[in-house]
């Protein structure tokens, strides 16, 4: 389909809770509401990647423009890129409201419109729900080692048949609020969007926040004791 219009993306985050997320997120969502701008909301833009990728790709085959209202940009750009989508041929504009105010994004996404203040009433999961906790790869940092693939217990990480590339094959399978594959990542590509601390959350990385003191390791052929030293050690600095 012909590219032809724009539109907004955004991600509530229902399954977790930041400061001020719940104000911001009202205020964000009222406005575009009340400003009858075209917009899709997505109770958790993870979930819907790792589920059904072809919603995602049916919104960016759609449109020319789109805005994404979510948290890091590193993170989302991953998490898009892994449903198949080539982000070169869309123009893109991301929007962190992870560390932004309601009011500096709607500044960006609809000058001149007035915000609507308003406070979203935060929205539980149902019990039984898969919370959508899983790694992303962020490719321009990612060479390809395999850490991660002989380190996962959990068959999370596979080869991709066609390109070799490590892959994230089952999201489902990876453990709720465990990061430990993206601390022994010498590269610093694995991303977990819905974690707390940087660079692990999609935020950018620096010479201080890097996993440079990783060394590339056969973790299939160490013992688990051994395996975790190097995460105690890590998880200490």
């Amino acid at each position: 389909m012909q590219q032809h219009s724009n539109t907004m993306i955004l991600c509530s985050c229902e399954f977790r809770s930041f400061p001020d997320g719940e104000e911001k997120l009202g205020t964000i969502l009222s406005t575009l509401e009340s400003s009858a701008s075209p917009f899709h909301l997505f109770g958790d833009l993870c979930g819907i990647c790792a589920r059904s990728p072809e919603k995602i790709r049916e919104i960016f085959n759609s449109h020319g423009e789109v805005s994404v209202i979510a948290c890091y940009p590193r993170a989302v750009k991953s998490l898009l890129a892994s449903t198949g989508i080539s982000l070169d041929k869309v123009n893109l504009s991301f929007h962190n409201w992870r560390t932004q105010s309601a009011e500096e994004i709607l500044a960006a996404i609809l000058p001149g419109v007035k915000p609507v203040k308003s406070v979203r009433k935060e929205k539980k999961a149902a019990s039984g729900d898969w919370i959508p906790w899983f790694p992303v790869i962020d490719r321009e940092r990612c060479t390809n080692c395999g850490q991660c693939l002989s380190f996962c217990l959990f068959g999370v990480y596979a080869k991709d048949e066609e390109d070799g590339k490590v892959k994230v094959a089952n999201p489902a399978g990876c453990k709720t609020d465990c990061p430990a594959c993206a601390r022994i990542c010498p590269q610093t590509a694995i991303i977990f969007p819905k974690y707390t601390s940087p660079p692990i959350n999609g935020d950018e990385v620096d010479e201080k926040n890097m996993n440079k003191d990783i060394k590339v390791e056969n973790f299939g052929k160490m013992s688990p004791d051994e395996v975790y030293k190097i995460l105690s050690s890590r998880m200490k600095k």
